[in-house]
């Protein structure tokens, strides 16, 4: 991704509650939304990682 190629190190990753974390897959805003979650008893989560490889 041309972001990534771009960035410099430092802003490649953000800490959240001490974890590191890649910055071009998530943000701290999303971690922050998930602190407030709640499902339902029907609610399907799928997780997956993200795809491995080249980006062309």
């Amino acid at each position: 991704r041309t972001e990534a190629k771009n960035a410099t190190p430092e802003n490649l990753l953000f800490s959240y509650k001490g974890i590191l974390y890649p910055a071009t897959l998530c943000s701290p805003e999303t971690f922050q939304v998930l602190d407030s979650f709640e499902a339902r008893n029907d609610d399907v989560i799928l997780v997956a990682y993200p795809k491995n490889g080249n980006y062309y």
